[in-house]
C-alpha cells in the first residue's frame, strides 16, 4: 500500500496535475467529464515507476530474435543463463500503431486500456479475478497496487483542480474532499 500510494501514484498524480496546470480551467473541466479517462491517460504519458520489469535467462540464448538483434559492432546478441536484464515497458505508452497522435493529451482514447503502465495492459488486468492477478495468465506480472493508485489519484486531481474550471463542472464534481 505504501509503495502504491507514496512514490508511483504520487509521481503520475504530480506529473499529470503539473500538465493540468498550465490550462488549468480547462483542465479541469475535461478532467470532470470523465476523471477515470483523464487520471488514465495521465497514467499513459507519465508512467509512475517507468514499467521497470526485471527478468532472468533461463537457458543460454544464442542470437536473441534469431540473430536480428544486433550489438553496435554488427554482432548478434547473445545471453548466458543466469543472465539478468531490465525491460522499460511504458515506451509502449508511446507507440504510434497502438496510440494514435501519442505525445497528445486524449482522455478516453478508445484504446486507452492497452496502456502498460501498470506492467500489463490494463484491459489484461480487468480479466483477473482478485485484485492480486497471482497466477492469472492474463496479467502475468501486473502492478499489485492498480486499483489503488487508480483511485487514489483520481482523488488526488479531484482536490487539487477544485478551484479550476467551469461553475457548470464544479457543480458536478469533486469537490476539496475528493473521492475514494
Amino acid at each position: 500500500v505504501l509503495f502504491a500510494a507514496y512514490g508511483g501514484t504520487s509521481n503520475v498524480v504530480h506529473d499529470t496535475l503539473s500538465f493540468a496546470l498550465k490550462d488549468a480551467d480547462r483542465q479541469a473541466d475535461i478532467f470532470r467529464e470523465n476523471p477515470t479517462a483523464y487520471m488514465l491517460e495521465g497514467a499513459r504519458l507519465f508512467p509512475a515507476v517507468a514499467g521497470m520489469n526485471p527478468w532472468m535467462v533461463k537457458e543460454g540464448v544464442e542470437g536473441i530474435l534469431g540473430g536480428k538483434l544486433k550489438l553496435p559492432d554488427g554482432s548478434p546478441v547473445a545471453a548466458e543463463a543466469g543472465a539478468y536484464g531490465f525491460m522499460l515497458t511504458s515506451g509502449a505508452n508511446r507507440d504510434p500503431t497502438v496510440f494514435p497522435e501519442p505525445a497528445e493529451f486524449r482522455p478516453g482514447r478508445p484504446e486507452a486500456e492497452r496502456l502498460l503502465t501498470f506492467n500489463n495492459e490494463l484491459q489484461d488486468v480487468r480479466k483477473c479475478a482478485d485484485a492480486s492477478t497471482a497466477g492469472c495468465p492474463a496479467a502475468p506480472r501486473p502492478c499489485l497496487g492498480t486499483w489503488l493508485a487508480v483511485r487514489v489519484a483520481k482523488a488526488a486531481l479531484a482536490f487539487f483542480l477544485s478551484d479550476y474550471g467551469s461553475a457548470a463542472t464544479k457543480s458536478k464534481g469533486a469537490g476539496k474532499t475528493g473521492e475514494l
